[in-house]
């Protein structure tokens, strides 16, 4: 009777948990099973990495093609010392939501050679795997998992993470912004160029761009924890369950 009752209390808690994400993270978690929780494996396989007891399988972002031979298979520390004329270290962590997962990705800060450079770690089917960024491909991060990028001065994009039907993370854009050549003078310079908005894969107006982008920029940025060698597991241990209590809080 008591193991019946505790197997229960876990399963009533894995349920409120999926409507936690639901709340607060939209329709992805329609692709959650509940059946499965991934989450304390993927908490310790985080660790693992953290303390060098395992690797990671890493790829820059935007490499194709989307399949795991795309991956090197490599240690923490390797990555950050694979280069003699820099001293790489990951300064600070974060959490946040990847759309169609119910495993949270973590996005690394590293430094040098150009501060904030980023790399996404994402644990899926007993494996970390890992995505490097640079830091203006992602910035003003939220804990939903939207983000903002930019190419210059016009081009602004708001994404997020998502899980590809292969199980790999890709960028999905949200909203963009960009501009267009509007006279004929092909590729010269000193052309005349206009801006165009587009949301959900439509063009918009000005005025609802920027209704879009106050939107983004009004939710509250996921916190960034400094990351410590010596006390990570402890800490990331910490900030796991602060994130997943952040989820809870939606429903209050």
């Amino acid at each position: 009777m008591e193991k019946a009752t505790s197997a229960f209390f876990v399963m009533f808690i894995a349920i409120l948990m999926l409507s936690a994400c639901r709340a607060q993270y939209g329709d992805y978690a329609e692709t959650v099973d509940v059946s499965k929780n991934d989450n304390l494996e993927a908490q310790q396989a985080y660790i693992n990495v953290f303390l060098g007891d395992t690797g990671i399988f890493l790829s820059h972002i935007y490499a194709e093609p989307e399949s795991a031979a795309r991956f090197q298979s490599i240690f923490l520390d390797e990555y950050l010392g694979y280069e003699d004329e820099y001293e790489f270290e990951i300064t600070h962590f974060l959490l946040i939501a990847v759309d169609g997962s119910n495993v949270p990705a973590v996005v690394l800060e590293v430094s040098p050679p150009y501060p904030g450079n980023r790399v996404i770690l994402h644990y899926r089917g007993g494996t970390v795997y890992g995505y490097s960024f640079s830091f203006r491909s992602m910035r003003g991060i939220v804990l939903d998992g939207t983000f903002c990028s930019s190419g210059g001065v016009s081009r602004i994009a708001i994404s997020n993470l998502q899980l590809s039907p292969s199980g790999f993370i890709e960028i999905s854009v949200i909203g963009e912004s960009d501009d267009i050549r509007t006279d004929e003078v092909g590729n010269a310079p000193g052309g005349t160029y206009a801006p165009i908005f587009f949301i959900r894969g439509e063009e918009v107006s000005y005025e609802k761009w920027q209704d879009f982008l106050e939107a983004h920029y009004s939710k509250e940025e996921a916190p960034w924890y400094a990351f410590y060698a010596d006390t990570i597991a402890e800490d990331f241990a910490v900030c796991w369950n602060r994130f997943f209590d952040s989820v809870s809080e939606q429903l209050s």
